[in-house]
């Protein structure tokens, strides 16, 4: 992905070339997945574009586009565009968007059980990408001279949500860390389907022209019977592997990230005043070219942070990070790719998850099955014993905090975060010892907590309404029954 910088739509004149989203420093053509984030609404080239959009150079225009004579058309898809064959396409994922195709969208989680009927009837996944699917109507170059019809003028080539869905597939998301450290990394999300026949993914003119590819939106999600859809996770297609050996069936696999990772700018001579934690989140989230969602960002509290005290280079993602982390809060992203600040550690929200190993008679559709539980006793990860101080040297700001009963057993642990030494510009004290206070009891007893709960919806196909919306910071307790004696935990869930 190429993020080119900011872009006012409003400006935008058709024809006018002095008013197009300008190319990067050095560059004299236009190639794919280089993109602008709009930050003015307008009207580009007939689509409506609002703040937040990001706005994608497009292939020149097709056959069949426009009036013949009109404008310059069949321009070559695969790069390298001119200021007159370019077409600009807008794409907000912040924005739920059109639902899939309805009833028959995606791949049924649905198989006979051993009473011969469904054991999750109504339930579906849905692999789609965002692209220009031009395989309904004949384009310029895909046939010969004379062969049936085309340049079909039902279909211009407007990008939409295309069910790729396969038979065979296999799909990973990945949001959160599971030690709940305060730096989550991007979303992301990895697709291996068997695509024998090269019909989602060919690099050969002209099939290339009308499938997804690097820069392509991806999303995952679920249809659950009342015909509701829910979005499982959002990215960017990044990589494509295509394994082929000639004696099994083509494997491609597709990994997709959220667009969270475009917070890794360099910024020459920065200086902020002292200000408020917010107000330096949203000035940093600027100065990336990025504030994607952040119309909608919520933030759990505001604490005043101290001046930089001499201008520096900085990297925003890593500054971001020092402020959200200076308020105890951390940073990451919704299922949409929008921005978010939470507490850290996780604070439970929503309704309770309750995970069982084993129903033993009488248990109600309120609690989960998990074949597989795992229990840890990692030492290496305690930490019971806190020295938080601020950066205003000589005046050192101090704040402490530990667990006695963690520490008469195991002894005072503070190594693990990096204590007693952070260097976070802290100014309110009582704000930091909140922060501090949920450190120590969230990890004093790491011992008693579970690493690991696998959800097999083939066991307990009620896991599906679960996954569907699960997020990190859902409070779930887990209940060992299996066995002569129980044993009950509770905890954030980190990872999903």
């Amino acid at each position: 992905m190429a993020l080119v910088g900011n872009y006012d739509a409003s400006t935008f004149v058709d024809g006018n070339y002095a008013t197009y989203p300008p190319l990067p420093a050095g560059a004299t053509l236009y190639q794919p997945t280089m993109h602008w984030l709009v930050v003015g609404a307008g009207v580009v080239q007939g689509h409506a574009v609002g703040v937040g959009d990001s706005l994608f150079a497009s292939a020149g225009h097709l056959y069949g586009d426009e009036t013949y004579g009109d404008l310059v058309y069949g321009a070559d898809t695969t790069g390298n565009w001119t200021i007159e064959e370019v077409r600009f396409l807008p794409w907000n994922p912040s924005l739920p968007g059109p639902t899939p195709l309805y009833p028959n969208a995606g791949c049924p989680f649905t198989r006979p059980d051993l009473l011969g009927g469904d054991w999750a009837p109504g339930w579906r996944i849905v692999i789609e990408a965002y692209y220009n699917d031009l395989r309904g109507s004949r384009i310029y170059g895909l046939g010969n001279y004379g062969d049936d019809v085309f340049g079909d003028t039902a279909n211009v080539g407007e990008p939409a949500w295309v069910d790729m869905t396969q038979p065979s597939f296999t799909v990973t998301c990945g949001d959160g860390t599971r030690d709940g450290g305060q730096t989550v990394p991007v979303s992301e999300v990895v697709i291996d389907l068997v695509d024998q026949t090269g019909e989602w993914f060919e690099y050969a003119d002209p099939w290339f022209w009308y499938q997804p590819t690097q820069g392509s939106p991806i999303r995952v999600g679920f249809i659950d019977p009342q015909w509701g859809y829910h979005a499982v996770v959002v990215g960017e297609l990044e990589r494509v592997e295509d394994v082929h050996d000639g004696e099994k069936p083509r494997t491609v696999t597709i990994r997709a990230f959220g667009r969270i990772m475009d917070l890794t700018v360099d910024v020459i001579g920065v200086q902020r005043p002292a200000e408020m934690a917010s107000t330096r989140f949203m000035a940093l989230a600027s100065m990336a070219g990025f504030d994607w969602g952040a119309g909608g960002l919520v933030f759990p509290g505001d604490a005043p942070l101290h001046a930089d005290k001499a201008s520096h280079d900085i990297v925003v993602r890593t500054e971001l990070d020092r402020t959200v982390q200076s308020c105890g809060w951390f940073l990451d992203q919704d299922r949409y790719g929008a921005l978010r600040v939470r507490y850290w550690p996780h604070e439970g929200i929503g309704p309770t998850l309750h995970v069982v190993d084993c129903f033993d008679g009488g248990d109600d559709d309120t609690v989960r099955l998990s074949p597989s539980i795992v229990f840890v006793d990692d030492q290496s990860r305690l930490l019971n014993y806190t020295i938080v101080t601020n950066d205003d040297s000589p005046k050192l700001t101090e704040v402490r905090g530990e667990d006695p009963a963690s520490i008469g057993r195991f002894g005072r642990r503070g190594r693990t975060l990096g204590y007693p030494k952070t260097g976070l510009a802290f100014a309110d004290i009582a704000f930091t010892a909140g922060w501090v206070d949920r450190i120590v009891n969230r990890w004093g007893a790491i011992t008693r907590h579970i690493e690991d709960v696998t959800a097999d919806t083939a066991v307990d196909h009620g896991w599906l309404a679960v996954l569907a919306d699960l997020d990190t910071g859902r409070p779930i307790d887990v209940e060992r029954r299996g066995l002569h004696h129980r044993l009950f935990f509770d905890t954030p869930l980190e990872a999903t």
